[in-house]
């Protein structure tokens, strides 16, 4: 009767212990698949964001509407009217988007000021419309009356820009707040099985630790993590490593437990690498190895580097510690910034990167006391080429281009794509004279050089060099753009230096 007692009272709390397990594994699943669903929403609901966003800056922007605006004012012709209208209709079609998915009175509120920029714009594009038609042919006076302070407009977008890096903090922060919460339930789960497991005896135990080392959600998440996940000892032995780790660095799992974490750190950053480590995995705390100087680089099984970014977590007692390590091959966001930067086209920088190096250019020059100059060109009568010989030829003529720039100019210039077919040179510690002879030089190889399979190609140049009450790289741009306008209207195939 009291071994029947004994079983009973075991049966009773092990029932106990399993109902316990599978509430907690409940839990733990359910915490899981929340983490999982406002993940997914938080990151759809930003990623819908940032492309209404992108498509707003890339329609409207100066490689959009305002181009094509400020060439229609310049040049008064027709098919710039067209780009205009096209770019405009495609911007509001992104606010819409935009609108669409905010929620957020300030959010609201800037999209709201910006909208009103763009209404403002579309009317002064009426107006140049109509001036034209009425043949004004005064371009400084029209550009005055149809000028339009977009300040706001700019510092709008800008602060919705800082809004969606906020929002993908938040995200980031959602998502370790929850993760916390799951270490409390499974804390709590163990607060509860253990004691139990204890009275239970050595069947119970060993019950309960396989319960515990079979949750599937969290082996799950180890093995399907985007980012490659390291477990390593004291030693520096590789204790175990995820599908992630084995695709980047090329090591199978096996491999893996072979060899020290030190064999994934190039060799230029080896040396007193591991006296760093143990320090740090003595700490049993958490470090987010990033630099806002330098890339962090990792080395994979065939020695060759990419970059990373590394969270490195401690855990264990005193004399065990382990640490795991959140490796993010960041390959692929290089490459997005690359092609965020780069003309697809012509395979140069795109006018995003050209007010970037613009902007970097003149606060260095203007810190140095170095000159600086800027050459700004346009394919003459190209058009025609698109018109004659079809858009496949006038893209070939485009990329000949480019070529021929990269080859011409030194390797502290930068050369870019203004937009269409106007292209633009960056000459730091240049003065405007030396400028002038390269941008003559280039416009005789041009006028001499066979573009794809045309030989009759000639551009206009126009160049300006920095004055040091330049507020901005617009004002540089500025001049150029007049110069250019000039060399236009003068006879095209030749180069004006800006007064």
């Amino acid at each position: 009767m009291k071994l029947k007692n004994q079983l009973t009272s075991i049966m009773i709390l092990l029932v106990f212990v399993i109902s316990a397990v599978l509430v907690s594994a409940f839990l733990l699943t359910s915490k899981i698949n929340d983490i999982n669903s406002d993940w997914y929403q938080t990151n759809k609901s930003i990623m819908a964001k940032n492309n209404a966003l992108f498509q707003i800056n890339r329609h409207f922007g100066y490689g959009g509407f305002i181009h094509h605006f400020k060439n229609l004012v310049l040049r008064q012709e027709t098919g710039y009217s067209d780009a205009a209208q096209a770019s405009m209709a495609k911007t509001k079609l992104a606010i819409k988007e935009y609108e669409a998915l905010v929620d957020v009175d300030l959010e609201l509120a800037l999209i709201g000021q910006f909208k009103q920029t763009v209404d403002l714009y579309e009317k002064k594009l009426i107006s140049v419309q109509s001036a034209i038609k009425a043949n004004k042919q005064n371009i400084h006076k029209l550009d005055e009356e149809v000028r339009v302070d977009d300040a706001l407009a700019t510092t709008a977008l800008e602060i919705l820009s800082l809004q969606i890096a906020d929002n993908n903090k938040e995200s980031v922060g959602l998502f370790n707040r929850q993760y916390r919460s799951i270490n409390k339930i499974n804390q709590l789960q163990m607060i509860v099985i253990i004691p139990l497991i204890l009275i239970a005896g050595a069947m119970l135990t060993f019950y309960a630790i396989k319960v515990t080392r079979s949750y599937s959600e969290l082996q799950t998440i180890f093995n399907v993590s985007p980012d490659a996940l390291i477990v390593l000892g004291l030693d520096g032995k590789i204790i175990r490593a995820n599908p992630k780790a084995c695709d980047i660095f090329g090591y199978s799992q096996d491999e893996f437990k072979q060899i020290a974490v030190e064999s994934l750190v190039p060799n230029d950053y080896r040396d007193g690498h591991e006296e760093t480590r143990v320090r740090f995995q003595k700490k049993n705390s958490n470090r987010d190895i990033t630099s806002p100087h330098a890339e962090v680089k990792a080395v994979n099984k065939h020695g060759e580097k990419f970059p990373v970014e590394i969270t490195l977590a401690t855990y264990g007692e005193h004399g065990s510690q382990k640490t795991i390590a959140n490796i993010k091959d960041l390959r692929r966001y290089k490459n997005l910034e690359e092609l965020s930067t780069t003309d697809h086209l012509t395979g140069i920088a795109n006018r995003l990167k050209i007010d970037d190096i613009l902007d970097n250019e003149i606060n260095r020059a203007k810190r140095f006391n170095q000159p600086l100059s800027f050459i700004l060109l346009d394919i003459d009568y190209f058009k025609s080429v698109n018109d004659n010989y079809g858009h496949q030829e006038g893209d070939t003529v485009l990329k000949a281009l480019a070529c021929l720039l990269k080859t011409r100019v030194r390797n502290i210039d930068s050369c870019g794509r203004w937009g269409g077919e106007e292209f633009c040179i960056i000459c730091p510690g240049t003065k405007a004279s030396e400028a002038y002879r390269l941008a003559d030089e280039l416009r005789q190889q041009i006028a001499n050089s066979t573009l794809g399979q045309l030989d009759n190609i000639t551009a206009s140049f126009g160049v300006s060099s920095l004055n040091h009450d330049d507020d901005s790289f617009k004002d540089l741009v500025h001049r150029a753009d007049i110069a250019l306008y000039q060399s236009k209207q003068y006879g095209r195939d030749q180069v004006t230096l800006a007064g």
